[in-house]
């Protein structure tokens, strides 16, 4: 049944890419945007015994606003709005719309393929436990390892980006924040090794603590991860309804893009675009979401006019995890940097090298432009299948998949305006902290003995 459902909506999807327009046609934009959600709903309705909150839920509600907003909210009342200003093939917005649905559509079906219902009422029991005193020594580490990140400038370095307006070269606090997404996440996933309940509760103090003293200065990436993956492991440890879930999420929204509204001033980046007033409204507080599918126009474009890039534009994520890994490769193969990443590639297109500010990405068009149409069916359909298969492995008590899973999941919203491989880094950095604290463990089990 959810097999065959996916199937239809993705020949539906693929038919429509075909013949979508090579002109913008808001008609066929809208009727896009309904399939969209008609993909949406079925999705989140047919899993919902197994997940009411997780990568899913909020994956699709990113997707919608970075790929389906621009077109049928924003284009026909502003279509020059912030980023947009610049320049862009305008021809191709119905064809990118399409082509974003084809996505989703794979997604959904790797996602839905062989996607039973879970026995998710027993409580989750991992292949790991902590006691207390670990507990305390990793509490410990985690407030020495944010101190030194305060200490070092790491409020002043938010601020000077997001308040002033100006860039900070600040490496040290640059190199500390590699680190600070899988710090976060190995922390939270302790909650389910430690049976204490005390530091549970210690647990979600810290991080909400953290979350709220990095608000204060302006960054919203960082808390969005932090409250993201709160929420999720509340949801993974308690039976939550429905009418709670999606007031929260929206709230959650609402509230760190009104907080993104006051910080810019109506100001962006180098003053080039002044937002002095705007018909939008409401959707004003999503625009770092849809701002970023203009990456999508300019990539199809791109490759219209001359090629895929093979899986170069991919590098810089691979390497990522690698410390010095990217310089060295640039050493080696003399390869301009702007080439390694979809997000410098877009940026350079437009403001050259070096740029003022950066114009970001689109996960659609990073898969795109690397690897072409084909590149869109495998890599997305893979991620349904990856996302499906960490949770199963998770629900039957893997830590390393708690880890994986959670790492997808905190990333889920800020993945569509990123490359496809960017939570590669959040995931490995992770699993190697958990593994540094499962050796530990054993240590200690046989100096017991």
């Amino acid at each position: 049944m959810k097999r065959a459902l996916s199937i239809i909506l993705l020949i539906v999807s693929l038919l429509s890419y075909f013949f979508a327009p090579k002109t913008y046609s808001f008609d066929y934009c809208f009727w896009l945007h309904n399939l969209f959600i008609v993909s949406a709903t079925m999705v989140f309705i047919l899993d919902v015994r197994n997940e009411k909150v997780g990568f899913n839920l909020l994956f699709s509600i990113s997707f919608f606003f970075t790929n389906f907003v621009y077109p049928v909210y924003i284009y026909p009342v502003d279509p020059y709005y912030s980023l947009f200003s610049f320049p862009f093939n305008e021809k191709v917005i119905t064809k990118c719309t399409a082509l974003a649905q084809v996505a989703y559509s794979m997604y959904t079906c790797g996602y839905l393929w062989r996607n039973k219902t879970e026995n998710t009422s027993k409580r989750l029991n991992f292949d790991m436990a902590i006691g207390a005193k670990q507990m305390s020594t990793i509490t410990l580490l985690i407030i020495i390892y944010f101190l030194v990140f305060l200490s070092f400038g790491g409020l002043d370095y938010f601020e000077d980006r997001y308040v002033r307006e100006e860039m900070s070269s600040n490496m040290k606090v640059q190199y500390l924040m590699l680190f600070f997404p899988s710090i976060i996440i190995f922390f939270a996933s302790t909650i389910f090794l430690c049976k204490n309940r005390k530091h549970i509760v210690q647990t979600y103090s810290i991080l909400s603590i953290i979350a709220l003293i990095l608000l204060s200065s302006g960054t919203r990436t960082f808390p969005l991860i932090i409250f993201s993956t709160i929420f999720i492991i509340y949801c993974l440890r308690n039976e939550v309804s429905i009418s709670l879930v999606i007031p929260c999420i929206i709230i959650g929204i609402l509230l760190m893009s009104f907080i993104g509204n006051i910080r810019h001033d109506g100001v962006l980046s180098s003053n080039l675009i002044v937002k002095e007033s705007s018909e939008l409204g409401v959707l004003d507080y999503f625009e770092d979401l849809f701002i970023n599918n203009r990456n999508l126009y300019v990539f199809y474009d791109f490759v219209d006019k001359y090629s895929c890039t093979y899986g170069l534009t991919m590098v810089s994520s691979l390497l990522a995890p690698i410390p010095f890994a990217q310089r060295l490769f640039l050493i080696i193969t003399g390869i301009p940097h702007y080439f390694l990443s979809s997000a410098s590639l877009s940026t350079f297109l437009e403001l050259g090298d070096p740029p003022s500010f950066g114009l970001g990405t689109n996960i659609v068009g990073d898969v795109y432009l690397a690897f072409g149409f084909i590149g869109i069916l495998i890599f997305f359909f893979a991620l349904g299948r990856f996302v499906i298969y960490a949770r199963k492995r998770m629900l039957n008590g893997s830590y390393a998949y708690l880890i994986v899973y959670l790492s997808l999941a905190s990333d889920a919203i800020f993945m569509c305006r990123a490359s496809f491989l960017d939570a590669l880094k959040i995931i490995l950095w992770t699993l190697l902290f958990a593994w540094i604290l499962k050796r530990t463990n054993t240590k200690k089990s046989r100096t017991q003995l």
